[in-house]
């Protein structure tokens, strides 16, 4: 089951290919409660893919604000995600950063919703940016990595 929501996360990624440039184009999928989400890092300097889909499910099932900017985002769900991820299973084409850039760390915000599984299409390879598996694994958050050419074919 985890290669067709992959495979979501994939198609939505390739879709912003170059706009994300020099990031990656990333996908990501929540699935939760019965409903399938799916977005991508849309263009370089906002929101990362996974942060775009936690906030897309997020904002379905509650009344937020209309927030874009990262910060705010990791922000508010900080503040007001009162567990509701923790059935949630979420796929990424690329593991999540692990450091401070333009945005907060992903791997921050995944490891505070404590998602109940997370599958990685692939490692990031640049050492700099890696290091969100193994947060997330520290936190006892259940993290698959598939090593999926298809997730490397996109960065």
């Amino acid at each position: 089951m985890e290669v067709d929501y992959l495979n979501l996360a994939i198609e939505e990624a390739w879709k912003y290919q170059f706009l994300t440039y020099p990031n990656p184009a990333v996908g990501a999928v929540v699935v939760l409660k019965n409903k399938v989400f799916v977005s991508a890092h849309k263009k370089a300097g906002l929101a990362h893919a996974e942060v775009n889909v936690l906030w897309e499910a997020f904002s379905y099932f509650f009344d937020t604000p209309n927030l874009v900017n990262s910060d705010e985002i990791h922000n508010y769900l900080y503040k007001h995600h009162n567990n509701f991820f923790h059935e949630a299973t979420l796929y990424i084409t690329l593991e999540p950063c692990n450091h401070f850039g333009k945005t907060p760390p992903c791997s921050f915000l995944i490891e505070k919703l404590r998602p109940k599984k997370v599958v990685v299409g692939y490692k990031d390879p640049i050492d700099s940016h890696s290091g969100g598996i193994k947060r997330l694994q520290k936190a006892n958050i259940d993290v698959e990595v598939l090593n999926d050419k298809r997730c490397f074919d996109l960065i």
